[in-house]
């Protein structure tokens, strides 16, 4: 789906430059932005981060809700001149995820038996604040990514951080612990399933997209906390089945199943004028029951 750029708030553009497939520190970048009539509205310089991420903010109010505006980003690397578009959309509300982890592991406790909490203690002295090394960690990389370590015994005993990379044996989190972690520094590890989270909200947004109306104009976004719910286990099934048989694809069908019937039968009321409220009218003359024949 296209970036959503709300009206009432400072809001940003970002994109990042990868060359054979590695992201890149542009020497400078520039940004012309388009309305969906091509007209220029302006143009002016990037940001660009240490890591090569490109931004731009678009102020608050700066652009009027309308659909297909573009971004237009010259950016230049190595010599090289790179043109890369974006198109978005300027809304007045944006749909916002609710759901978390805990939401998740709730509506299936089972999944708390696949690694979810992981209890070990550092195999050797760091040197680096921000790191520990644990030569029994066995799961694939970056699958306690964005979870939570929590120091329980040993060095820097009491404090709790994010990780923000796993590969390897060796972790990393958000924010430099006060000493190096060491042998006696004892942990645990909680996954996240944010990620998964983040993209079955993308799908279900992408549904109603497809399927119902535009996303943006569902002022209520605990209305589809449920289908949010429902897409994640549905995917995380899926991700954990090795063929069509077993526990796991027969989680992912039954997932699968709920989620569109529930997506079928749901009434979501839409404000179909834009106007940031539901009339009486917009809720009498809105039927959503969507026919999935074929779709499942």
């Amino acid at each position: 789906m296209k970036y959503e750029i709300q009206y009432n708030q400072n809001e940003q553009l970002i994109y990042t430059l990868r060359v054979n497939e590695i992201q890149v520190v542009p020497v400078s970048a520039t940004i012309t932005i388009y309305d969906n009539t091509g007209s220029v509205i302006k143009a002016d310089s990037c940001t660009i981060d240490t890591d090569g991420t490109i931004s731009y903010i678009i102020l608050e109010r700066e652009l009027e809700p309308a659909l297909n505006y573009s971004a237009e980003f010259d950016i230049y690397y190595n010599g090289r001149h790179y043109k890369r578009v974006i198109l978005f959309d300027v809304v007045r509300t944006k749909l916002v995820n609710n759901i978390v982890t805990d939401d998740i592991i709730k509506a299936a406790p089972y999944l708390k038996d696949m690694n979810y909490k992981y209890v070990s203690i550092c195999k050797q002295d760091m040197t680096e604040l921000n790191e520990i090394y644990d030569s029994m960690l066995n799961v694939d990389d970056n699958y306690y990514t964005n979870g939570t370590i929590d120091i329980i015994d040993g060095t820097n005993k009491g404090l709790s951080r994010r990780i923000i990379s796993q590969i390897g044996f060796t972790i990393r989190v958000d924010k430099d612990f006060p000493e190096p972690c060491d042998t006696t520094t004892r942990f645990v590890i909680t996954k996240s399933f944010k990620d998964n989270i983040e993209v079955a909200f993308m799908k279900v947004k992408l549904d109603i997209y497809n399927l119902k109306g535009r996303p943006n104009f569902l002022i209520d976004s605990n209305t589809i906390d449920e289908l949010i719910v429902l897409r994640t286990l549905m995917d995380i099934c899926f991700s954990y089945a090795t063929d069509e048989t077993g526990i796991w694809w027969t989680r992912y069908l039954e997932y699968k199943d709920m989620y569109w019937k529930l997506f079928g039968d749901m009434k979501l009321i839409f404000d179909t004028d834009d106007s940031g409220n539901i009339s009486d009218t917009e809720v009498g003359s809105q039927d959503m029951i969507v026919n999935l024949r074929g779709i499942r």
